[in-house]
């Protein structure tokens, strides 16, 4: 059976744009951590470009939830069980990446960063893929919940995936339900707005070019880049402070 896997240049691109951006916060992070270069990461300009670079990745990932069902809702039988394939994936990496970050560097591991958060919103997204304006409220009254969240701390540390953290919980990465799953059903939004039946209802204006090509490229690999560039990041400092003395 042929399943349109048409893919949008644009949608690449963003994510391209997306991934690199991801690739410097993260060096930058990195040259704070390992005392290289002193970098306020969590507040002031860096921290509009962190919450830019993960807003931009995750609306385009509601965007592609809405393009992924369209593809095949009247082509297979239960499209539940592709999302719910997807979702066991990443749910899997995300596993990976818990046991790595608590064995190294153990402080701050990651328990619900965005890769966890992705499994849990395919998963979600799913039920809402029927709505359309809804799915705009939702979200924005999803974000600002979470803001609201994000300023209280509770006595349970069973709550934190949905935003209310503990007192002295840490972590590398947190992309908790409030709000961020806000941000996939603005996307999801988006999706339903811009690809009807999965083929696109805009122009987006972006044109062929090597720029356009080379970021579209990533925008394609950008999970498998995601998983890899902290690994040669950190590996390649280690070895730049051991030659430093």
């Amino acid at each position: 059976m042929q399943i349109n896997n048409e893919r949008f240049l644009e949608i690449d691109f963003l994510r391209g744009i997306g991934i690199v951006m991801v690739v410097i916060f993260h060096l930058f992070f990195d040259f704070d951590y390992f005392g290289i270069l002193q970098n306020e990461m969590y507040e002031g300009s860096w921290l509009i470009f962190q919450r830019s670079t993960a807003s931009l990745l995750i609306l385009v990932f509601g965007i592609s939830l809405v393009l992924s069902y369209d593809r095949v809702k009247d082509k297979i039988e239960n499209p539940f069980l592709k999302f719910g394939k997807r979702a066991l994936f990443l749910a899997g990496i995300a596993s990976l990446i818990t046991l790595i970050t608590w064995i190294y560097p153990h402080k701050g591991f990651i328990v619900f960063g965005i890769i966890h958060f992705l499994a849990i919103s395919v998963i979600l997204g799913y039920f809402f893929l029927r709505y359309y304006y809804i799915n705009l409220l939702l979200g924005i009254a999803t974000v600002i919940i979470g803001l609201q969240f994000s300023e209280l701390t509770v006595d349970t540390n069973l709550l934190f995936w949905l935003g209310l953290s503990f007192k002295g919980f840490y972590t590398l990465d947190y992309f908790p339900i409030f709000p961020w799953f806000g941000i996939v059903l603005i996307g999801m939004f988006f999706g339903k707005r811009f690809y009807i039946g999965a083929k696109k209802n805009l122009d987006s204006g972006i044109g062929q070019s090597w720029i356009t090509d080379m970021l579209s490229y990533l925008g394609r690999k950008s999970l498998l880049i995601y998983l890899i560039h902290q690994p040669i990041i950190i590996g390649l400092l280690q070895v730049y402070l051991i030659a430093s003395g």
